[in-house]
């Protein structure tokens, strides 16, 4: 199984686009790729706090090192 390409001529126009054609998914895929996005997608928010706190921390650092603390 590949990829296709198709031609399309849209109506009304003579400018053809070029499209790809996918094959439908396995059902495995289909079960699997949905739980693994909503996975990638809670580790971004948990980089995201994670970074936040960073940034926090850092600031804490360099007031610290000044003298500021």
């Amino acid at each position: 199984m590949g990829l296709y390409l198709d031609t399309v001529l849209f109506q009304g126009s003579n400018c053809p686009f070029l499209g790809w054609l996918d094959p439908p998914m396995c059902p495995r895929s289909v079960d699997i790729i949905p739980g693994l996005l909503r996975r990638i997608n809670a580790f971004r928010g948990v980089v995201e706090e994670l970074e936040e706190q960073r940034s926090k921390y850092k600031k804490y650092i360099i007031i610290i090192c000044n003298g500021g603390g």
